[in-house]
């Protein structure tokens, strides 16, 4: 997710130069489809997809999507993100709230929807790996100033693989 520009479009670049066949999933539909045409252009195999992580349905699609067009699904990328900095009087609800559904909640949808495809897999291919990956920040192992809506939105992410890792285990 987040894969039109930033971080977001150097780890699809970077995968399709590996050889990994790219979702571009960003709400700048324009962008995700310029970064898929580019990665085509250079050999490699790639689809945009259009996507705004806040609502649910978007962020099943866009999995099931994936695994249909491409077989499965090896790994999850979370990479959206938004920071808005201030401190505890000066935010707004309504951003503190935004920066929890792109950051935090975002990555909980991703992961429920990407793990069922994985499962799947994992029942009929043992042999094969999958990964769900979030891009988090030093803010969410420590915090910083100003900054408590993102840190704790972040923080969120942490305890939800580690949650799942014990899960899992």
């Amino acid at each position: 997710t987040g894969g039109a520009q930033g971080f977001g479009e150097g780890i699809a670049r970077e995968l399709a130069n590996e050889g990994a066949a790219v979702v571009v999933a960003d709400m700048n539909v324009e962008g995700a489809k310029a970064v898929a045409a580019s990665i085509q252009a250079n050999g490699g195999v790639s689809l945009a997809v259009g996507v705004n992580v806040t609502i649910d349905e978007q962020i099943r699609d866009m999995v099931y999507r994936t695994a249909v067009a491409f077989g499965g699904l090896d790994a999850m990328i979370s990479n959206a993100g938004i920071a808005r900095a201030g401190g505890l009087e000066e935010i707004s609800l309504d951003n503190f709230e935004l920066m929890t559904k792109i950051n935090y909640t975002a990555y909980f949808l991703c992961t429920k929807y990407a793990s069922r495809i994985m499962k799947i897999t994992g029942k009929y291919a043992p042999e094969k790996m999958a990964d769900i990956i979030q891009i988090n920040s030093k803010s969410g192992l420590e915090g910083s100033n100003k900054n408590f809506g993102y840190a704790g939105s972040k923080f969120g992410g942490i305890g939800l693989t580690m949650a799942e890792e014990v899960q899992a285990a």
